[in-house]
């Protein structure tokens, strides 16, 4: 991608958080980046940190009690040094979130109109209510509603699953983005729904110009929307590449243990689960924090692991990357 400075730039940056119990190490030093008009992608298993790296990048764990430390920049912006006035100015605005439940975010007891004229007020639009009306009644058409009059005047609870994710396309991207984090944006519909959606979504994001870094576990997704991927584990990436060469020939012993563990169409084998479980994250284990579950762990393993570039824009975490594994 673009060798120029990237939108958001995320280095080192640690999650911890409180409880009677001790503190857990959620996010253990993720470093991540999306280019301008970029489709990233950030895979991993559920629990593995993936929404919480968004929640920090939209500021939303900041005053809650978490110790956050690590550099999160977007635009040039130190995210983790903003006060409410400087969030004011971007959130909304050039950095914006689709949240995994469209039920649960939007509020059942305003219509569709009224919450998209909030999120409109937002942005550099004329403020009558009449504008506001016609701008939103675009906006729903953009994003396939052949009856977007209906639509605003109802409530979150009298529409369909895929009808409320795209009211949620539609406010994510109304005010033109730079930056729309998608936070599993398909898994409450069904298969079908959840990839017209996902072109959709592409085809606007495409079209405004605008970066999405899209969280999800859902692999042959990775595959159909974005071009670079992360590969998280444990609040750690442990591989990134291109999404091409990630599926040519991925690295990671947890990334292939991935890739075995996606139902195929063909053929009578099952397939092949990880065992174990994400560790605890109060007392992770030492160095790689994939090698209990890991076939190939070995001594050195329980050292910190190197970042070691196997190809052009593919870096792997892991002491053995250029070894030959089977997947």
């Amino acid at each position: 991608m673009s060798a120029g400075a990237p939108l958001l730039d995320i280095a080192g940056l640690t999650l911890s958080l409180s409880d009677f119990d001790g503190t857990a190490r959620i996010l253990n030093g993720v470093d991540l980046a999306v280019h301008p008009g970029e489709r990233v992608a950030l895979v991993g298993e559920s629990g593995c940190g993936k929404t919480l790296t968004a929640r920090i990048v939209m500021g939303l764990l900041q005053a809650r009690g978490a110790r956050i430390e690590g550099r999160v920049r977007f635009e040039g912006d130190d995210l983790l040094a903003l006060d409410a006035r400087g969030w004011d100015r971007l959130r909304g605005r050039r950095l914006t979130m689709i949240f995994q439940d469209p039920v649960a975010a939007l509020n059942p007891v305003f219509t569709v109109a009224d919450q998209l004229a909030a999120v409109i007020g937002r942005g550099d639009h004329p403020r009558t209510r009449g504008a506001a009306r016609a701008i939103a009644r675009r906006a729903l058409a953009d994003v396939a509603i052949v009856d977007p009059d209906r639509v605003l005047d109802s409530y979150p609870f009298q529409l369909s699953g895929g009808l409320n994710q795209r009211v949620l396309i539609a406010m994510a991207l109304v005010n033109r983005p730079a930056l729309v984090l998608a936070d599993e944006p398909g898994t409450a519909l069904d298969v079908t729904v959840q990839a017209q959606t996902l072109a959709l979504m592409r085809d606007l994001t495409d079209a405004a110009g605008a970066a999405v870094l899209l969280i999800t576990h859902n692999l042959g997704v990775v595959r159909n929307f974005a071009q670079r991927v992360y590969v998280m584990y444990a609040g750690a990436i442990v591989e990134a590449a291109p999404v091409a060469e990630l599926f040519r020939a991925p690295r990671h012993p947890y990334t292939q243990a991935l890739f075995a563990a996606v139902p195929r169409l063909t053929g009578t084998a099952l397939p092949v689960g990880i065992d174990g479980g994400i560790p605890d994250y109060r007392d992770p284990p030492p160095g790689c924090r994939f090698h209990p579950r890991c076939a190939y762990a070995e001594a050195r393993c329980r050292a910190a692991p190197p970042v070691v570039t196997v190809a052009p824009g593919h870096q792997v975490v892991c002491v053995r990357p250029r070894e030959t594994v089977d997947a």
